[in-house]
């Protein structure tokens, strides 16, 4: 309550005082569930069996720790059984303001990375709950590294891999020994804890783990000898539900990406297989989905200044016109001609195709008869 508020409800046995919006505002968690009504819902989340937690800001722990578990105890009801306060967030070293317009835009970035990579990113980048700085650099780094080359890379492999040696449909089942198994459990307490930044580090370390599995297994050289075709079946197998499996665990972070991954595996939508992270439940001989790119890599400004930079160097070495949108100025297709015959290299620079004159036997080209001066 407060004594210089002039709104709200005056207090019985002090009218100086008035309860003011907090009283409302707190009310709402179980009026918006039915509590006067009785409803389900409201037994759903509210009952003696239910977690009643709530996650806050940590600049409003003395009304959610303190005032509304006093009011609910009051009525008569279960105060919450978890409050998680969570911490405040600056951008490049400031605190976020709209007047000096320090601010980061969610859509924005939505729109440009994703909304599970936004995610990822907010839940990866540091332990939830604790203050942090937003840096869209870091935002572009976690991207490109940890969804584009670790976890895009190994969906993307892994899939190829099956479609091609398996006729693009999952392998036959074989047994997996329970050393050799993804240990879920830690991943889960974590969950449990609100500590996603420890259970993301633990699923990629298991990404890259996969990664280096089949580098180490190297599954295109057991593809050359028709009598190891069980060995790659079976890594494939293994493979296919390793990353299955890592698709369900990255679920809360990134839902979106690893339905889109299931679909790319070709699990039905009423299967077991999406729900739970035993193993065995990739259903053999499904054929897989269309397989498609899960996180392209994003460009930075980095890397295209970069690109710009390295763009006079690769000039230099190589003759080449430049084609917009028309046909070349001096000859119409000078790629076919003359020495050049061989090489048909064609790269864009910032929009314009480039055509490379690469003379297979020369270190160095000769001028086309085109281009000489007269």
């Amino acid at each position: 309550s407060r004594a210089r508020v002039k709104w709200g409800i005056p207090i019985p046995d002090d009218p100086s005082h008035v309860f003011y919006v907090w009283v409302d505002a707190l009310s709402n968690y179980i009026t918006a569930l039915g509590y006067a009504d009785d409803s389900p819902g409201f037994e759903k989340f509210w009952g003696e069996d239910a977690e009643r937690m709530h996650v806050i800001g940590k600049e409003i722990i003395r009304f959610h720790c303190l005032y509304w578990p006093g009011m609910l105890i009051a009525a008569g009801l279960l105060p919450p059984s978890r409050v998680f306060a969570h911490g405040w967030m600056t951008k490049d070293g400031k605190k976020l303001s709209k007047s000096t317009g320090n601010i980061i835009d969610t859509k924005v970035l939505a729109d440009q990375y994703g909304v599970d990579a936004v995610r990822y990113y907010f839940l990866r980048e540091t332990s939830f709950g604790q203050d942090w700085d937003f840096s869209e650099a870091g935002l572009a780094q976690r991207f490109n590294s940890d969804l584009a080359n670790d976890f895009g890379n190994l969906v993307s492999r892994s899939l190829t891999m099956i479609a091609k040696y398996c006729d693009g449909k999952i392998p036959a089942r074989v047994d997996e020994s329970a050393d050799n198994r993804l240990a879920t459990e830690g991943i889960f307490a974590s969950y449990d804890a609100l500590n996603f930044s420890a259970a993301l580090t633990e699923i990629w370390a298991s990404v890259s783990a996969a990664n280096q599995w089949i580098v180490q297994t190297a599954p295109w050289n057991l593809a050359k000898d028709p009598a190891r075709a069980a060995d790659l079946n079976a890594f494939l197998y293994r493979l296919g539900e390793r990353v299955r499996i890592l698709a369900l665990l990255a679920s809360p972070v990134i839902p979106a990406s690893a339905q889109k991954v299931l679909d790319m595996m070709g699990i039905p939508k009423d299967a077991e297989a999406r729900r739970s992270v035993a193993y065995g439940l990739l259903p053999e001989g499904q054929p897989l989905g269309p397989i498609q790119p899960l996180f392209p890599t994003h460009r930075t400004q980095e890397s295209a200044s970069r690109e710009r930079r390295n763009k006079p160097r690769l000039a230099r070495r190589y003759r080449y016109h430049a084609r917009r949108g028309g046909r070349n100025r001096h000859c119409e297709e000078p790629h076919r001609r003359g020495r050049y015959r061989h090489c048909e290299a064609r790269v864009r620079w910032r929009g314009a195709e480039a055509i490379l004159f690469r003379p297979p036997h020369r270190t160095r080209p000769r001028r086309h008869r085109s281009l000489r001066r007269p």
